[in-house]
């Protein structure tokens, strides 16, 4: 696979010093409108599962039926974290006094 990068850098490199500056341009300008059609479409035929994942998400809020340091996967966010310090806390309680 290095060779083929190889390869194409040498394709563009003798291609950009023989063709001039505003064909490279009018080129860059089509590569991104290239880029941004397959985002426009993913965002068109996302839009509707967006909007509604959203409306049950603010209408949990409202409800109060999302709690603080849970994820949408209803696993706690700092579950590791949390128990470590618990663990921490534990073994402080339980050690001997000298």
């Amino acid at each position: 696979s290095s060779i083929v990068y190889r390869i194409i850098f040498l394709v563009f490199t003798f291609l950009g010093s023989i063709i001039t500056a505003s064909n490279i341009k009018d080129f860059s300008d089509f590569m991104v409108l290239g880029m941004a059609f397959p985002n426009i479409l993913g965002v068109l035929l996302l839009s509707g599962i967006v909007a509604r994942d959203l409306k049950e998400y603010t209408g949990m809020l409202k409800r109060g039926e999302l709690e603080p340091g849970y994820s949408a996967s209803g696993k706690e966010e700092n579950a590791g974290e949390e128990a470590g310090a618990d663990e921490v806390g534990k073994a402080e309680d339980e050690a001997p006094e000298a």
